[in-house]
């Protein structure tokens, strides 16, 4: 047992640490049996083969034989090298251990790379899916606004010289605006005929007289869940008499924020002006609204013109409609060439008075809607049109009127000489203006800062300046009319 332990590192001297020390590695290098054969062999060999290499360059000065070095040298190389060979074999090994992290690494970035590609796909397919429902639930909406039950009326009423439009679907109305004063008491009656008792919305388009006059007797006439008007005053006693009956009736003024949409019925519409807070020219704080009911759409626009038109466009709202009530009753301030093909409609509806004195509709606006074979209406010679859809398609109870050479205003205004009763100017209206004391006290004309005369709100001397004041004070103030324009007296 000496003569073997002499051969064995670690015990080749008497020394107690050094035998402690090889103990402690003998029983690890045993241990490593658990990873395999191939890694104990190679352990237990390294201090056979380093020892005796040793001898061997040392043999002469330990005075030992040199084949007493050879022969272990050589029985560890090979059992070293054997145990080395055994070692790739091995499933697990801690020589191996490095390469095999390596490579796990490897495949765990393989791993993570695929996994963020399926993760991305994933992402791409959901987000797919998304836009298919999406476009599935706008197809399924689309086909069950197509199949809406019941009808949409609309009125354009005949108030002469102005607007006042009934909409009303079901047991749901809106009106827009309500003609001069005179015509109050008749708008209130016709809206009675069509079985309305309520009205959901009431919007005024903008402080004129000949679109707020009448709303006074609408307020007072019936229940109005909104009224909605645009931040514009006015100093005329119409608006101011307009404002007293609203406060007295306990209700608010709802303004309108272009892009706000409200639900009437199973219809909607969408406010698309006004766009700015301040203009210089009262109309162009008219309020626009898009009425759409299945598949048609109607689109209103007061007295809108070329600035309010262009900023519309300018913000990208979609204005595409069936048809498009005209922009100040034709003038040719309003709807322009870019705005009439934007909207693209196929019926044009244009309220205005039998030969008012404006020459509206003006023949540049009539020109322009037959070039782009608009189908017109008129209430001047049709008196009051009725527009009826059914989500599809838009019928009228009357008959299209021919777009034809205008008279020039100066040859109406002769015509409006020879004295007319107001059944005879009248004549196709379905509401008359019923004169009342107050009439002529409210009625709105126009003077500057400068000048001696009173106007009409298209006269050309209005160009520099534009004050609204009401007819009475200018007679009173000692402003004579204009003989251009021709203002009442």
């Amino acid at each position: 047992m000496n003569n073997f332990s002499q051969h064995v590192p670690g015990f080749r001297s008497n020394t107690t640490w050094k035998k402690v020390v090889a103990v402690i590695y003998y029983i690890m290098a045993l241990l490593m049996l658990s990873e395999g054969w191939g890694m104990c062999l190679f352990a237990l060999s390294l201090p056979f083969l380093v020892f005796s290499f040793i001898d061997i360059t040392h043999y002469k000065k330990k005075a030992i034989p040199l084949k007493n070095a050879l022969i272990p040298f050589i029985l560890s190389l090979t059992i070293a090298v054997i145990g080395s060979n055994m070692i790739p074999n091995e499933s697990k090994t801690a020589l191996n251990e490095p390469v095999k992290l390596e490579e796990q690494s490897e495949q765990e970035r393989q791993a993570k790379s695929a996994g963020e590609q399926l993760k991305l796909e994933q992402q791409v397919n959901l987000e797919l899916k998304a836009e298919e429902e999406k476009h599935k639930a706008e197809e399924e909406a689309k086909k069950s606004n197509s199949e809406v039950k019941g009808q949409l009326k609309v009125h354009y009423i005949d108030v002469g010289q102005g607007d006042s439009i009934l909409v009303h679907t079901n047991d749901v109305a809106m009106l827009i605006d309500a003609g001069e004063r005179g015509y109050g008491p008749g708008v209130v009656n016709y809206i009675k005929d069509q079985g309305i008792n309520k009205l959901d919305y009431l919007i005024l388009t903008h402080p004129h007289a000949d679109h707020i006059g009448g709303a006074t007797y609408v307020i007072n006439a019936f229940d109005i869940g909104k009224i909605i008007m645009p931040k514009a005053s006015h100093t005329s006693q119409t608006f101011e008499n307009l404002l007293t009956t609203i406060q007295n009736k306990g209700m608010k003024i709802t303004s309108p924020n272009p892009g706000d949409e409200y639900q009437l019925g199973s219809a909607k519409f969408i406010i698309v002006a006004p766009n700015s807070s301040s203009y210089n020219d009262l109309n162009d704080y008219s309020v626009v609204c898009k009425v759409v009911f299945a598949d048609t759409s109607f689109l209103f626009t007061g007295d809108a013109e070329s600035i309010s038109e262009n900023e519309i466009i300018n913000k990208g709202f979609d204005i595409k409609a069936d048809i498009l009530k005209v922009g100040h009753h034709g003038s040719d301030s309003s709807t322009t060439e870019q705005f009439l093909k934007t909207v693209s409609p196929k019926y044009a509806i244009i309220s205005c008075g039998k030969g008012n004195q404006y020459g509206h509709p003006t023949q540049a606006v009539l020109n322009r809607l037959a070039a782009n074979n608009v189908e017109l209406y008129r209430t001047d010679e049709s008196g009051t049109i009725v527009a009826t859809s059914d989500g599809k398609t838009i019928t009228f109870d009357k008959k299209a009127s021919p777009i034809k050479q205008n008279a020039p205003p100066e040859q109406e205004r002769k015509a409006e000489s020879t004295p007319k009763t107001q059944p005879q100017q009248e004549a196709k209206s379905t509401i008359k203006s019923t004169p009342t004391p107050e009439t002529d006290n409210v009625q709105e004309v126009y003077i500057t800062n400068t000048g001696e005369k009173y106007h009409r709100s298209n006269c050309r001397y209005l160009r520099k300046s534009k004050i609204p004041i009401s007819l009475s004070k200018a007679k009173s103030s000692g402003y004579e009319p204009c003989k251009v324009c021709s203002p009442p007296r």
